[in-house]
């Protein structure tokens, strides 16, 4: 995905709203999800916050949602 968001003025600040769908498949009963964020390669300082929200939709029940790198 390739986009251009402009004009913004120095020192200037633009929000963004990305969607992104993935299909996961199970193994054992878990899924993985990798999210394919690499704010390095958009930005030569770091960025002040990134927010991911996560929905998690399944016809059947799903009992616990676990991470291993975040809260």
């Amino acid at each position: 995905m390739q986009a251009n968001i402009f004009p913004i003025p120095p020192n200037g600040e633009r929000r963004i709203e990305l969607e992104y769908s993935q299909a996961l498949t199970g193994d054992n009963g878990f899924g993985k999800v990798r999210l394919p964020v690499n704010t390095e390669k958009f930005s030569v300082k770091p960025l002040d916050s990134v927010v991911v929200k996560v929905e998690i939709v399944d016809k059947q029940s799903i009992r616990a949602v676990y991470s291993p790198t975040h809260p």
